[in-house]
């Protein structure tokens, strides 16, 4: 698995190849603010594996979530995932979950998994 970071004109994030030195990671560090759309298609330009998870800095993935996504791809044409969407208040320097939903779908779209 490789790791690839746009770090989109932030702050410093090099402390980030130290605390994961087991990663194969790539930290993209432009000379000037690309936004979304484009800071994405800039670190999809130097991902070489066969699949791609795009993740930004607020994003929180869940143990397990890469495995099952890959093995969902190994039996179909195309795999997705939903999103929870987390309400939070902040309590001394953390994000404490008040409410969540689900960003696109609420139900199975295949009739057997409802």
């Amino acid at each position: 698995m490789e790791v690839i970071i746009v770090n989109d004109f932030g702050e410093s994030i090099d402390l980030v190849e130290s605390l994961y030195a087991d990663l194969n990671l790539t930290i993209i560090n432009p000379s000037r603010k690309l936004y979304h759309v484009e800071a994405r298609n800039n670190g999809v330009s130097y991902a070489r594996g066969e699949y791609i998870l795009l993740c930004e800095d607020d994003d929180l993935l869940l143990p397990g979530h890469i495995e099952r996504r890959v093995n969902e791809m190994s039996h179909a044409d195309l795999a997705f995932s939903d999103v929870e969407i987390f309400e939070y208040k902040k309590e001394e320097n953390h994000r404490k979950p008040t409410n969540r939903f689900f960003f696109f779908f609420c139900v199975s779209l295949w009739p057997d998994q409802r």
